[in-house]
């Protein structure tokens, strides 16, 4: 049987909340950026990148 996902990521899911919102929040503020104009910062994720 063939996964869509690799089985390991499967394995080590956990639902967390927090993560979520944090994503939610940082992709708030790169499309708020990019609808207004702004460059978006190389480190426009790297919140979300020190948290894993």
């Amino acid at each position: 049987m063939i996964y869509p996902y690799p089985v390991l990521y499967i394995l080590n899911y956990q639902c967390d909340s927090v993560g979520t919102r944090l994503n939610y929040e940082v992709l708030d503020e790169a499309i708020q950026c990019i609808c207004s104009g702004v460059p978006l910062s190389k480190s426009w994720k790297s919140k979300i990148e020190k948290r894993k």
